[in-house]
């Protein structure tokens, strides 16, 4: 039997004196109520109710049982409301992973009108540029930038990234800029340590793929590192469109090898379960993909 079923019958019947006005207030008929009752109190192996045919009483042990089932049932109805206002208005805090050069460029400027039309939602970043376990870290939600996902996550793509390589000008002016892929070889490299680019380059042309081995001059597991050693001038970076397209516009870097693509990889948002996702997250991930679309993601 459904205890928590039972508990609401047994507390009404206590509160009204009565099983007839009790089976009317919870739309019931007597039969039923008192079915239920009688299966409560074998379930428990215990009676609740002295039953005659004037009155019901409550036994010593169903005074202590109301007590407690009538506190059950009040929280089992908090709970109830509280998840239901969650489902309708996004509420309570949000943890949110995600590589900390994307959280800097797209993450934090898209807060301010996300936080300004859902004010009872706060939102905890955990900044990272290794893949989050998003259940161990207890994330709401994560982004990871990846061609190929780990099989059973749940994910939604919501932009694109490609790689770019480029190097500043003073370090061009004096090595040269290379023609071709295989040119790479004889310059200074920057690897990204938590990417396939920390030591193998991929380039597409004309239906051709060259992949070209690298042995950096530095080596970075971060990409705010990447990116200010590429401005230092260190040696040609493999660095995402969206984190140097400024860099490039102002002439602080320079892209190499145009002709050449490389591999187009998604922007997704990672979430533990698609059973239920919490309305604040939803609104998130569907504010963040707006604003990345916005600016061309």
């Amino acid at each position: 039997m459904d205890l928590l079923d039972g508990m609401r019958v047994f507390v009404r019947v206590v509160d009204e004196a009565s099983f007839t006005r009790a089976a009317q207030a919870l739309r019931l008929s007597r039969s039923s109520a008192s079915e239920k009752v009688r299966e409560l109190e074998e379930s428990l192996g215990v009676r609740l109710l002295q039953r005659t045919t004037r009155r019901v009483g409550v036994t010593e042990a169903g005074r202590a049982f109301y007590a407690r089932s009538r506190r059950a049932i009040e929280e089992a109805d908090a709970a109830r409301r509280e998840a239901q206002a969650l489902s309708r208005d996004p509420r309570g805090r949000l943890r949110v992973g995600a590589p900390e050069m994307f959280a800097r460029l797209f993450l934090v400027p898209a807060l301010t009108a996300f936080l300004r039309r859902y004010p009872s939602v706060s939102v905890e970043l955990i900044e990272a540029v290794r893949a989050a376990n998003l259940v161990e870290e207890e994330l709401d939600v994560s982004i990871r930038i990846a061609g190929a996902l780990e099989p059973g996550l749940v994910a939604r793509r919501i932009g694109s990234s490609r790689v770019v390589i480029c190097a500043a000008p003073g370090y061009l002016s004096d090595r040269g800029a290379p023609l071709s892929p295989d040119d790479v070889q004889a310059h200074d490299c920057l690897g990204f340590a938590p990417l396939a680019w920390g030591r193998l380059w991929t380039f597409a042309r004309d239906g051709q793929t060259r992949r070209v081995d690298i042995t950096p001059r530095v080596m970075c597991t971060g990409s705010e590192s990447l990116l200010t050693c590429a401005r230092a001038g260190l040696g040609l970076a493999p660095l995402p469109h969206w984190a140097v397209g400024d860099d490039i516009a102002s002439g602080a870097l320079v892209s190499v090898l145009p002709d050449w693509s490389t591999q187009e990889v998604g922007v997704h948002a990672i979430y533990p379960s698609n059973r239920q996702v919490p309305t604040k997250v939803r609104a998130f991930v569907a504010h963040i993909a707006r604003e990345l679309k916005a600016r061309g993601l």
